[in-house]
């Protein structure tokens, strides 16, 4: 064989390579490993929300977690946890997010900090704040407060903002502000209160869903949508090219 038709062998058979092989692999890695980020999110927000749960129930006297409650104008907002303390009704938000975190008290969003990535979002304190008037106002003239806890994996290079903890650090926070004593018996009988305006069932879950749930619909299109045209064309790459 010489050298010239040998060059044109090996050329063609690298591409044949390339593009039956590397790159529908390629796509078919990039489509699972986009998945399974959206998937890992979902899974560190629900284990987050369970690990702040656990912490609750060992300093407060009753935990409600992942409820919802009637936001006063006709729909529902959903809380991570409500806890009984003597010193009053807390509400508390659960954010499972690794790496810096940058953001202050009055500021409109937040900044996660990934090596030289950056990602914005909403100042939980704000998220939060809408939770807490929503308990309000289904109890005038109860003490409400307010938290918002990191699971540990984050850090805050100036420090936590008021109303923020550590998960390490909020069973000595909820004992600092927790009072003293017993829960008041006119306390219980409102948060007992409160109990019953909660929602849990599947059908207004739905309905919560469909009320807010546009942005979130939108975000799981786009990645249901990247995933199958991934898969899609290196399916294509794989079966049509260079046979």
């Amino acid at each position: 064989m010489d050298p010239a038709q040998a060059l044109e062998e090996a050329t063609s058979s690298f591409w044949t390579l390339f593009f039956q092989w590397l790159v529908p692999g390629a796509l078919v890695l990039a489509a699972l490993s986009l998945w399974l980020r959206s998937a890992l999110a979902v899974f560190k927000g629900w284990l987050g929300e369970k690990l702040v749960g656990g912490q609750l129930g060992r300093v407060a006297a009753d935990v409600r977690s992942d409820v919802l409650l009637p936001d006063g104008r006709g729909g529902w907002t959903q809380v991570d946890h409500l806890a009984l303390l003597p010193s009053g009704i807390w509400v508390v938000e659960t954010k499972n997010y690794s790496g810096q975190i940058l953001g202050r008290a009055r500021e409109r969003t937040w900044t996660q900090k990934l090596g030289r990535q950056r990602f914005s979002f909403q100042n939980p304190l704000h998220q939060n704040y809408g939770h807490i008037k929503a308990v309000e106002t289904s109890l005038p003239d109860t003490p409400v407060h307010g938290l918002v806890v990191f699971t540990n994996a984050a850090r805050f290079p100036k420090g936590e903002p008021d109303g923020v903890v550590q998960m390490r650090d909020l069973a000595a926070h909820l004992r600092e502000h927790a009072g003293t004593g017993e829960v008041p018996a006119g306390l219980w009988a409102r948060w007992e209160a409160l109990a019953h305006r909660l929602r849990t069932d599947p059908e207004t879950r739905k309905a919560h869903l469909a009320a807010v749930g546009g942005l979130a619909r939108q975000r799981l299109v786009r990645t249901i949508t990247a995933v199958l045209l991934l898969l899609g064309i290196g399916l294509f790459l794989g079966t049509h090219i260079i046979r």
